[in-house]
This record gives structure tokens, C-alpha cells and sequence, in this order.
């Protein structure tokens, strides 16, 4: 049974959370990836294979965004209630009771090196996008796996493939400008520079008429009416 407070916050943190949680998806994913020239370019050789609509280019690259957001999660904390007394060693927590949960300790728990970025870890922690249903061992299923992935995959792909991509430098240290966040969660800023003369496509269109006569009489009453329309 819940207050109507807390449905008020269950409500509200489904849909800014699906497009906050996107957002800083993208960014952590992008952020990660420029940390290492290495897997930088896997990461973009990933994005080229799956707009040509290569699968096995689709699942690298999605293997190294999972990687990435098991090192970040979107969703740094977590408040939840405790249904059932719980005991961790030593420490009882009573049923009922508002507890934060840390994402970033619980998807590095049982893995070796596991503070280290690793493209071929595919190790796919259900605590992110959650599992399938129906149990499995998994204790956190949604459709984030179906629905959330899919579209942040396909926005970091379209980032890395955009000419001439790189970091925004810092004009007082000439330092890359990194991922800024606020409470460890909410991606306020990552600026990122390309090339945007490569993909930009101008079609002008002319259109040649005659003047009606007498020519000079209208000619400048057209030019009165261009003044107008573009000065």
C-alpha cells in the first residue's frame, strides 16, 4: 500500500526518469568511450558496421554501452522500502524502512578487475535495463532492455558517426571538457564539436519569370516588394 505521495513519485520518476535516464545514457556511454582511443575507435568502427545494418556491429556496439553504464549507472541511487527484514553481516535493517540503494557498488559486485573498462566483458547486469521476465535469478526486470537500449543505442551511434567528432577543449587548461553531473545522476553538460559544413546540404532554388510590362515600372515596384521579403 502505498501513500499518495509515494505514487506521486513513482509516477513522476517514470517519465522524467525515461527521459533524463536516456539522456544521461547517451552522455555516460559517450564520455566512456572517449576516455580510451582504443575503444573510441571500436566503438565507431562498431556504429559504421551497424548502419549498414551488420547485427554483429549492432551487439558490439551495444556490449560496450552496457560496459560503460556498468561503470556509471544512469541511475546512480535508487530509494526503495524494504519488504522483509534484511541482516548485511553484521548491520539489521527492519521491514518497511526507506533505504538508498548505491547501483554503482551493486553492478561491480563478482567481477574481476571490475573498476576497469572492458568491451569484451559482455556482461549484461539486469540492475541497468533489467532482465527478462519470469525470474532467471534476475531481481530487476522492466522494459528498459527492449525499449530504452534500442534508442539509446541508435543515438550513440549516430554521435560517433558524426564527421570530425571530438571533445570540446577547456580555453583555460586546452584540457577535453568532461561529463558534469549533478548528483551523480543528472548529466547537465558534455559538449562535443564536429564537423557540421560535411553533413550540411543547401538546395537553392531559383526561379526565373518575366516582368510584366511596362518592364521598369514593375521592375521597381518588385524590387520595393524584395526589399521587403529580404533586405
Amino acid at each position: 500500500d502505498y501513500s499518495g505521495t509515494e505514487l506521486a513519485v513513482i509516477v513522476v520518476g517514470m517519465i522524467a526518469g525515461t527521459i533524463g535516464n536516456v539522456q544521461a545514457s547517451v552522455a555516460i556511454a559517450m564520455n566512456e568511450l572517449f576516455k580510451d582511443s582504443v575503444v573510441f575507435e571500436s566503438a565507431h568502427d562498431a556504429a559504421g558496421e551497424s548502419r549498414l545494418g551488420e547485427t554483429a556491429g549492432d551487439e558490439k556496439l551495444q556490449a560496450l554501452i552496457w560496459e560503460a553504464l556498468r561503470l556509471n549507472p544512469p541511475v546512480a541511487f535508487l530509494p526503495r522500502k524494504t519488504n522483509k527484514a534484511l541482516r548485511l553481516g553484521t548491520f539489521a535493517i527492519p521491514q518497511d524502512r526507506i533505504v538508498i540503494l548505491a547501483m554503482g557498488g551493486a553492478t561491480r559486485e563478482g567481477l574481476g578487475n571490475s573498476d576497469q573498462f572492458r568491451g569484451d566483458r559482455n556482461h549484461y547486469d539486469p540492475l541497468i535495463f533489467g532482465g527478462p521476465p519470469g525470474g532467471g535469478g534476475h531481481i530487476h526486470q522492466c522494459i528498459g532492455q527492449h525499449l530504452a537500449l534500442p534508442l539509446i543505442t541508435h543515438i550513440v551511434r549516430q554521435v560517433l558517426l558524426l564527421p570530425g567528432l571530438t571533445q570540446c577543449l577547456d580555453p583555460r587548461t586546452a584540457e577535453p571538457m568532461r561529463l558534469e553531473k549533478l548528483w551523480g545522476f543528472n548529466c547537465r553538460k558534455y559538449p562535443l564539436e564536429f564537423n557540421r559544413f560535411e553533413i550540411l546540404k543547401q538546395s537553392p532554388l531559383n526561379v526565373v519569370m518575366k516582368v510584366k510590362a511596362p518592364v521598369s515600372e514593375h521592375a521597381e515596384a518588385l524590387k520595393k516588394v524584395i526589399k521587403f521579403g529580404a533586405p
